[in-house]
């Protein structure tokens, strides 16, 4: 006797059950490939992020560089009120001589074809908590705060200076 190919004896998959596992698959793929896609948006975002605030960090380094007296009389800081001086980089070119270094490098540099352009703001330092140690941090220190702006993205920075 013959025997069928096509018994019902034989095991194996049927295609309705080849297509559901084949969409089951694609259907994980996809979600484990949008992570993937997040995760590189996500560090892009933060790296750019990251520039930004070392161009902040690498400015008031620059500023508490500079040689106190000088920034002094060129801004005027015994002056300083809750509103501060603001300081730009017209102002940096006005004043070639308080700068050793030019300022359009540090205070507008291109960075990754990126330009990021900061914006500087000194204030009077005032902390109440520090005033009954004996050693006036309010007369010996200046808060700078540097934003810095590019591609319609901002982050800022704060620190201070020493008189």
């Amino acid at each position: 006797m013959e025997e069928n190919i096509f018994s019902k004896n034989q095991k194996g998959f049927t295609l309705v059950e080849v297509l559901a596992s084949i969409a089951i698959l694609g259907i994980i793929t996809i979600t484990v490939m949008t992570f993937f896609t997040q995760s590189y948006d996500y560090t892009k975002r933060n790296q750019s992020k990251t520039v930004g605030i070392n161009v902040a960090r690498n400015v008031i380094n620059y500023f508490d560089q500079l040689e106190f007296n000088e920034l002094y009389k060129q801004y005027g800081i015994a002056s300083l009120d809750s509103e501060g001086i603001k300081i730009s980089l017209p102002d940096c070119n006005t004043h070639p001589s308080l700068y050793t270094t030019s300022c359009s490098e540090i205070l507008q540099p291109t960075i990754n074809n990126y330009k990021y352009d900061t914006e500087i703001t000194l204030k009077k330092y005032e902390n109440v908590a520090v005033k009954d140690t004996g050693y006036d941090l309010n007369k010996n220190l200046i808060r700078i705060e540097v934003k810095v702006i590019w591609e319609n993205k901002e982050t800022a920075v704060t620190g201070l200076l020493k008189k």
